[in-house]
């Protein structure tokens, strides 16, 4: 009995990183992450994927690049902020930045992040890519402070992605 407790808090543990986003990697080896939503197909998804965009990424620096309603396309570019602690202590906050494009058709989406990277507020020069945090460990690296923004880049795309879906399955009025 004890062993099944112990099994089974240390999957209660475990678990909510296996439901964080995982990355992929294309053919260039860059991280990037994606995921497919199913929709009610009465909505106009195209439509509620572009006004999304605009609510989600109220900063000047989220801007869509590109717009194209005949093919479903929306391409922009989004930014979050996370903080960075050491042994519970604040040390900076993080400018998280990606290209996310959101193409849609027949009551489906498909939100890709791409072009990931991340940037020190305080230290800007502090620049690194996905695939810096995502790749080997470099030399004098500190592993727990690479888990950690992993954990922040995996937790922050599904945190937009949960609020894409979200948006996009909340009921309106036909006003």
């Amino acid at each position: 009995m004890l062993k099944k407790s112990l099994l089974l808090s240390s999957l209660l543990l475990i678990s909510p990183v296996f439901l964080l986003s995982q990355e992929k990697y294309d053919e260039k080896k860059e991280v990037y992450f994606q995921e497919v939503f199913e929709f009610d197909t009465t909505k106009d998804i195209y439509s509620l994927s572009k006004k999304w965009f605009s609510d989600m990424f109220i900063s000047g620096k989220a801007v869509i690049d590109y717009d194209d309603k005949n093919s479903g396309e929306i391409i922009g570019k989004g930014n979050s902020t996370y903080a960075v602690y050491n042994k519970k202590k604040f040390v900076c906050d993080i400018d998280l930045h990606f290209t996310i494009s959101i193409e849609t058709k027949k009551g489906k989406s498909r939100v890709t992040f791409t072009n990931i990277y991340t940037r020190g507020i305080e230290y800007p020069f502090y620049e690194r890519t996905a695939g810096y945090w995502f790749g080997p460990l470099c030399k004098g690296c500190k592993q727990y402070l690479n888990d950690w923004h992993k954990t922040q880049i995996r937790t922050t795309i599904k945190n937009v992605c949960d609020q894409y879906q979200g948006y996009l399955k909340k009921e309106r009025d036909d006003f």
